[in-house]
């Protein structure tokens, strides 16, 4: 029996999502044929089987949460809803622990959250106490206190979905070293996949082969404004289960007994890749390398990075070093993907012409990405430098691109 979910996305990234989804699937679970899904804006609604749906959330690195639906229906008072509501059979799901509720109305006859809330509520409570959780179901839910529900409705129709993550999915458990303007891990994730895919762009679905052609030569990934080390961490893990963390599902009554046969020290990647990847990781505060440092370690990676430099990407003497570590093997693919300041949070802007003239003094990088305000798009880029594509979303409620660019080889 299939059931439907919802893969919650930061909007702008609803394409990369499905892209990542279709990458990893079929690897996870071969005797299921994928499913399409269908894009809509901030996520992805995909019919799967309830387990396969729910260890999405130790592989999927995009996603913001990964809702299942439980009911929808018609509805255009609350008399009506609050009888729905409790009526529905919760105990699958709930066991009393504290819940939150996120209401949102779009053209519908119901749009006061506050009655919506107050409906909700009661309804769950006439539920719980027809439905009496067991004892053991209760005493596993002691331990985690995120059970989230959202009620959208859309043209008098009203859709029920439980959270199955609970924390965000960008909390990944593995990072406890923060810095002052940090790229959510999800956002990083997905830049890092866009990246991916634009080496040589994907024209068709043959995913594990462009993988093993294009994903898996020695690739150096520098960082040189790395602060607590984002965009490293997420290209080391974007192949693994994410198992620093539990989840809401595990404690599902539904749930109960059911494990996953994943172990941290066996480290198992969605496509059997081994993917020889070096970080390189610059910042000019010493602060920010022992953050990464720390991160890494913490995330079990402190023994797969080739280096961890401290430097001033501008300075001639660390520019030059740089470039002969890693533009001297020729076989090696070198991207650099960064989040440099731009004068919001850290008021220390870095000129985007500037760094791009820098950058491409090191030598023939494949890719270089860098996350920039919107308006900060250069109308003339230095000699060799070449725009490939951009994405656009929000960072933080700001506009940002990334922009993503190459180094043509002379000729």
């Amino acid at each position: 029996m299939k059931e439907t979910f919802f893969l919650q996305v930061t909007p702008g990234f609803e394409k990369l999502a499905k892209q990542e989804f279709a990458l990893k699937f079929p690897g996870l679970f071969p005797s299921i044929a994928i499913p399409e899904g269908i894009i809509e804006k901030g996520g992805i609604t995909i019919e799967l089987p309830m387990a396969a749906g729910f260890q999405l959330n130790y592989w999927l690195k995009i996603p913001n949460r990964i809702l299942l639906r439980v009911s929808q229906f018609k509805c255009r008072d609350l008399p009506k809803f609050y009888n729905k509501v409790s009526k529905i059979n919760w105990s699958p799901y709930f066991a009393g622990q504290d819940y939150e509720f996120h209401i949102s109305s779009s053209e519908s006859r119901l749009f006061d959250s506050r009655r919506i809330e107050k409906a909700l509520k009661d309804g769950l409570d006439k539920c719980l106490k027809n439905q009496e959780p067991k004892k053991k179901a209760r005493q596993r839910v002691e331990t985690t206190k995120d059970w989230h529900l959202f009620c959208r409705f859309e043209n008098d129709w009203c859709t029920l979905s439980v959270d199955t993550s609970g924390e965000r999915l960008g909390k990944r458990g593995y990072k406890s070293k923060v810095g002052l303007a940090p790229l959510r891990e999800n956002l990083a994730a997905g830049l890092y996949l866009y990246t991916l895919l634009s080496c040589p762009p994907i024209e068709t679905l043959e995913w594990e082969k462009h993988f093993k052609e294009y994903g898996t030569p020695s690739l150096t990934l520098v960082d040189p404004f790395c602060g607590s080390g984002t965009l490293l961490l997420e290209a080391a893990l974007f192949y693994e289960p994410n198992l620093f963390r539990n989840f809401s599902f595990e404690f599902f009554p539904l749930w109960e007994n059911k494990s996953t046969p994943l172990k941290k020290n066996n480290r198992p990647s969605a496509l059997n890749l081994d993917l020889p990847l070096f970080l390189v990781g610059s910042d000019i505060e010493q602060d920010r390398i022992n953050d990464t440092e720390a991160n890494l370690k913490e995330a079990g990676l402190q023994g797969t990075h080739h280096a961890l430099n401290l430097g001033d990407i501008c300075s001639k003497e660390f520019g030059q070093k740089s470039a002969r570590e890693i533009f001297s093997n020729s076989q090696i693919v070198a991207w650099c993907m960064m989040n440099p300041p731009y004068g919001k949070r850290i008021k220390q802007p870095v000129d985007h012409f500037d760094l791009l003239e820098t950058l491409s003094n090191w030598g023939p990088w494949q890719r270089i990405g860098v996350l920039l305000p919107q308006a900060q798009k250069l109308k003339k880029l230095p000699k060799g430098v070449k725009l490939i594509s951009s994405l656009q979303f929000e960072n933080g409620g700001e506009k940002v691109s990334y922009f993503l660019y190459e180094k043509e080889l002379s000729k």
